[in-house]
């Protein structure tokens, strides 16, 4: 059921901009995993598959891998559960939670165990969710484009263990993602149909930012203003502030290289640190808010 597998890219898309977790088939471990919580929701399936030839279009039903034993040990001050999966009858390579239905637990640890059938090799992976955050200030539910007024909001802070900052991505999800809605910098990205598509400008994420990035006030908590590059749509609009844990901190910033930007040769640019052993691929957390905006032409 194809449903599945957009549910998950819908979620790293919003995290990690639609990266691409395949490569060539020439590299050490041939599986992927892909499989990312998000705290206070449900536990999401976990999807395994094989790498692709990087010259052919990657169709994951045709590198699916069924038959694996998934597990994830959920250990914490409020949980210590042994999570068992279960393959979907109707999706090849899709894996869901069994009767087990508790939500994602914040500064929880999540360990990952998968057995593929008729091999003795292992995949192991390891995430610590970030802390939930909240939105302490109302933001403005309708503003003006690059009007005088810019998206504030004021944030709780997101803790994460063993770190003295958190690391975030700011996404904006457009909501009437049509060409006439595009502001006048996305335009020039669509570029009549010759340069992005809409889907690929729906959206819209920032680089990583620190806790540097924003005024922090006496009680510790953040102060955002939303620049109005981050915006790409006229019309509704949900930003994302989605808080990271190490893994995905590590994959995105090591996947940004392979946009460009780099000093790396042709061939010699490195694999997106991933922190799944025995596989490519991502298994990792993150806490975020929302809020809605209506964006005004002028």
């Amino acid at each position: 059921m194809r449903i599945l597998r957009l549910q998950l890219l819908a979620v790293l898309a919003i995290i990690t901009a639609a990266c691409d977790t395949t490569s060539s088939s020439d590299l050490e471990f041939n599986y992927v995993v892909e499989s990312v919580l998000a705290a206070g929701q449900s536990m999401p399936p976990l999807l395994l598959s094989t790498t692709g030839d990087l010259e052919e279009e990657f169709l994951f039903e045709s590198h699916a891998v069924s038959g694996a034993t998934v597990s994830v040990r959920v250990t914490g001050p409020q949980e210590d559960a042994l999570i068992l999966y279960e393959e979907l009858d109707e999706f090849k390579g899709g894996y869901v939670p069994v009767e087990y239905d508790k939500p994602v637990l914040p500064l929880h640890r999540y360990d990952l165990e998968i057995l593929p059938e008729g091999t003795p090799h292992r995949i192991t992976a390891s995430t610590v969710v970030p802390d939930t955050f909240s939105i302490l200030s109302t933001p403005q539910a309708e503003l003006i484009y690059q009007g005088s007024e810019q998206l504030e909001m004021r944030l709780t802070r997101s803790d994460y263990p063993g770190r003295d900052q958190s690391y975030y991505i700011f996404v904006t999800e457009s909501l009437d993602p049509l060409e006439s809605n595009l502001v006048p910098i996305a335009e020039a990205l669509f570029d009549d149909g010759e340069g992005e598509s809409l889907e690929e400008l729906r959206v819209n994420g920032s680089p990583i930012v620190n806790e540097d990035n924003y005024d922090v006030s006496d009680d510790g908590s953040l102060f955002l203003r939303y620049p109005w590059i981050g915006i790409y749509f006229y019309g509704a609009n949900i930003v994302h502030i989605n808080a990271l844990d190490d893994n995905l901190y590590d994959f995105e910033r090591s996947r940004a290289i392979q946009e460009g930007g780099s000093t790396f040769a042709p061939g010699e640019i490195p694999n997106p640190l991933s922190h799944v052993r025995g596989a490519h691929g991502v298994f990792a957390s993150y806490a975020h808010v929302s809020v809605r905006l209506n964006v005004l032409q002028q």
